[in-house]
């Protein structure tokens, strides 16, 4: 079924009112989505070669220090 209203667009002057509360209602939404998403990615264990990584990062942020000193 397509959507009576672009929840995207807030432009509409007849209608400003009841667009922008619809545009805002789908930032909010979207923005519910996306922290769901980063949430899951965040909690997921970390691998060998992500430990491997953070381990090389922080070497490097160690040796920045030594030669900054």
């Amino acid at each position: 079924m397509r959507k009576r209203l672009n929840r995207v667009a807030v432009a509409s002057s007849s209608n400003y009112s009841s667009s922008k509360r619809a545009h805002i209602n789908y930032l909010i939404e979207q923005h519910n989505n996306n922290s769901v998403a980063l949430m899951a990615i965040a909690s997921r264990p970390i691998n060998e070669l992500q430990q491997f990584e953070l381990h090389i990062r922080q070497q490097i942020a160690a040796f920045k220090e030594r030669r900054q000193a």
